[in-house]
């Protein structure tokens, strides 16, 4: 987690943009690789009978996050520490909520011996939205540019 935040203050302070990619890429790698570390541990700490419900609320509150996290980094804009610290409790709950949403979807997966094919199909389905749509975003961009 050390990394990922190293990476997240390379983005809070970079000028340019080959800066931030860089510190974005590293944050992504810290970050991920603390996730990996509590995901191994989560599928056997959420009893069988609550998987479902604990699915639902995690889910759920994924798209309530993001919308509180706007409005967190729109509060606290004025000063630099909370600008670093609300960033850093928010990137910690995500890794505890992403640890629990996948531990979820490994318990529920049809057949043990194929688990590694059905979670990269997983991964499959999480990751090919966010490579996508860099690719059409230009377009649906300059259809609404406005004359920009």
């Amino acid at each position: 987690m050390t990394v990922g935040l190293a990476g997240l203050a390379v983005v809070g302070t970079g000028g340019s943009v080959p800066v931030l990619m860089l510190g974005w890429a590293v944050a992504q790698l810290g970050c991920n690789a603390a996730m990996a570390a509590m995901v191994s541990c989560i599928p056997d700490l959420v009893p069988p009978h609550q998987q479902a419900r604990v699915s639902g609320i995690v889910g759920m509150m994924t798209s309530v996050a993001m919308i509180l996290g706007t409005f967190l980094a729109d509060a606290f804009d004025t000063s630099l520490a909370l600008a670093f610290l609300v960033p850093a409790v928010i990137g910690l709950a995500s890794v505890l909520y992403l640890s629990v949403d996948v531990a979820l979807a490994a318990a529920v997966l049809p057949n043990p011996e194929e688990s590694a094919k059905d979670m990269g199909v997983l991964n499959i389905g999480n990751a090919l939205p966010q490579s996508l749509v860099p690719i059409a975003a230009p377009a649906i961009l300059a259809i609404g540019g406005g004359g920009n």
